[in-house]
C-alpha cells in the first residue's frame, strides 16, 4: 500500500506566523497518516517572492519532505501574478501590475526554488512526468494562463496551452506504462460549490465564474480522457470536495488550510494505492488549534 496526501491553495506568506504554525501542525497531521507523497496543486504562495519561497521550503526541510520523492509542487495563479493590494486601498492597480508582469521570470523563479522537487530532467516545459512507487505516474500541468486584457484580466483564468497539449499527447506510450496515471492541474472543472459551502462564497464563486475559468475546458478533458487517466487532482475554489465528469474523478483539496464554508472546517484527501489501477480516497478533517 503506497499513500498520497494532496493539499492545495495554502496561500502562504513568510510574515504570517499564525499560517506557519497552521501548516506545521497540517504536515504533522500528514505525517502521522504515515504518507509517502504530498501532492500542492498551486497557490502554495500568496506573493511570488522569494523570501516566500524560501520560508516554505525551510518548512518543508523540518518537515523532512523536502525531496523528490516525497513531495510535488505545481504553480498555480499565485505563484505567478500573486494578489491584489486591497490592504491599502490600491486593489485597482491589479489588472495594470498583471499586465506587466514577466510572465516568463516569474513561472522561471518557481522553477529554481523548487528546481531540488522537480523532475531530475526537468527544463520548464510543462506537463511534466513524475513517477512514484513503480504503478503511479504524475502529469503535472501549468494551467496559469498569460494575461490577456479579455481573457486573463486578473491573472486568475487558466489554460492548458496548445504547447503542452502537444507533449501531453506525446506522452501517451510513457503513461501506458504505468497501471495509475494522475493529472496534477490548478483549476477546477465546474462552478457547483457544494452543499456546505457558505452563502457568501457560493455567490463568489458564481460571479467570478468569468475570472476563475478553464478557458479550454472540454480540450483538456478530452486529453486526459485519451490517455486515460484515473483521477485529476486540482484547487483554485477553496472548497474540498469530488465529483466526476464523463468518468473521470476529480478531487479538489483547496478547502485544506482557506476553506470557504459555513464551518471552516479544514479537509483534504488522502489516497491509498495497492499494486492494481484501484485506488481508495477518504477525507480528512485537520483538527488545528489556530483555525480561521
Amino acid at each position: 500500500m503506497y499513500r498520497i496526501a494532496h493539499i492545495s491553495d495554502l496561500h502562504l506568506s513568510a510574515d504570517d506566523k499564525d499560517a506557519e504554525k497552521s501548516f506545521r501542525s497540517l504536515l504533522q497531521e500528514i505525517a502521522e497518516k504515515k504518507c509517502g507523497h504530498i501532492i500542492i496543486t498551486g497557490d502554495l504562495i500568496n506573493q511570488p517572492m522569494i523570501s516566500n519561497y524560501e520560508f516554505v521550503k525551510q518548512i518543508f526541510k523540518d518537515a523532512n519532505i523536502y525531496s523528490r520523492d516525497k513531495l510535488t509542487i505545481i504553480p498555480g495563479n499565485h505563484e505567478i501574478f500573486g494578489v491584489a493590494d486591497k490592504k491599502n486601498g490600491k486593489g485597482y492597480l491589479f489588472p495594470y501590475v498583471c499586465k506587466h508582469l514577466d510572465y516568463d521570470m516569474a513561472l522561471s523563479i518557481f522553477h529554481e526554488s523548487f528546481k531540488d522537487i522537480l523532475p531530475e530532467n526537468f527544463e520548464g516545459a510543462y506537463p511534466f512526468l513524475k513517477v512514484l512507487h513503480n504503478n503511479i505516474v504524475l502529469a503535472g500541468f501549468n494551467s496559469t494562463m498569460q494575461w490577456d486584457s479579455n481573457l486573463n484580466p486578473i491573472g486568475s483564468n487558466g489554460q492548458v496551452n496548445s504547447i503542452q497539449n502537444k507533449i501531453f499527447a506525446n506522452m501517451s506510450d510513457e503513461l501506458k506504462k504505468h497501471k495509475i496515471k494522475i493529472a496534477l492541474i490548478h483549476h477546477h472543472f465546474h462552478f457547483e460549490a457544494p452543499e456546505y459551502a457558505d452563502e457568501v462564497h457560493k455567490e463568489w464563486l458564481y460571479s467570478e465564474r468569468f475570472t476563475m475559468q478553464l478557458h479550454n475546458r472540454n480540450t483538456v478533458l478530452n486529453s486526459f480522457k485519451a490517455a486515460e487517466i484515473n483521477c485529476v487532482l486540482h484547487g483554485h475554489t477553496h472548497f474540498t470536495d469530488e465529483y466526476n465528469i464523463d468518468g473521470m474523478t476529480f478531487y479538489n483539496s483547496s478547502g485544506c488550510f482557506l476553506p470557504f464554508t459555513v464551518d471552516r472546517k479544514k479537509y483534504f484527501y488522502i489516497f491509498d494505492f495497492d499494486d492494481g489501477p484501484d485506488f481508495i480516497a477518504v477525507k480528512h478533517y485537520l483538527n488545528d488549534e489556530y483555525g480561521n
